[in-house]
């Protein structure tokens, strides 16, 4: 089986998100192959990593829940 590298233009098209959203993916840990300055995508392997991965790299709500409770400004130094 081949490989179907792509652009970044071709991924953010494939994956129907924005340039930004595709930089994003990037900066989270998103597979890539780099070819001195040329960045390539494994239109599989990142679709795999998407799907392992639905916060773009974040921990997912169930995770956040056991970690330290939100508080909202009015509980923060709230004299009243």
């Amino acid at each position: 089986m081949s490989r179907r590298l792509v652009t970044m233009p071709e991924l953010v098209a494939e994956l129907h998100i924005s340039p930004r959203a595709g930089a994003r993916l990037v900066a989270r840990g998103c597979p890539v192959y780099r070819f001195g300055r040329s960045v390539r995508f494994d239109i599989d392997e990142v679709r795999q990593w998407v799907r392992e991965h639905p916060r773009g790299g974040q921990p997912t709500p169930e995770a956040r829940r056991h970690g330290r409770p939100r508080t909202t400004i009015g509980e923060v130094g709230d004299s009243r």
